[in-house]
């Protein structure tokens, strides 16, 4: 996702397949070039986030719900922090997969 100050954040994807690094030689793996500007940042989450379930029945929280938790917690001063917390309000345990968040800021 890319936040930017004053914008709704925006979800990147890479076009083609998205599988895992390293799942196989022959997937040829493409690249998305944009430009991050100063106070901007980049923030990559795996799928056991918008995967993990929810204390409504638990459906999984999903990739729209993910994304506004994700604008939610854009502008706090630590965003991944405001995120994982964001998250674990909504959903139980036990949770079948990884939580992992990388923020990356441009100063």
């Amino acid at each position: 996702y890319l936040l930017r100050p004053g914008h709704a954040c925006a979800p990147l994807q890479v076009p083609g397949p998205r599988l895992p690094i390293g799942t196989g030689r022959s997937v040829a793996y493409r690249t998305l070039p944009f430009r991050l500007d100063p106070g901007e940042k980049l923030l990559f989450a795996t799928d056991g986030l918008p995967e993990a379930p929810t204390k409504q029945g638990g459906e999984p929280i999903g990739y729209a719900r993910f994304a506004e938790l994700v604008q939610e917690a854009a502008a706090e001063v630590d965003p991944a922090l405001a995120l994982l917390s964001r998250v674990e309000v909504e959903t139980v345990q036990p949770r079948a997969d990884d939580w992992t968040l990388l923020v990356l800021e441009r100063t």
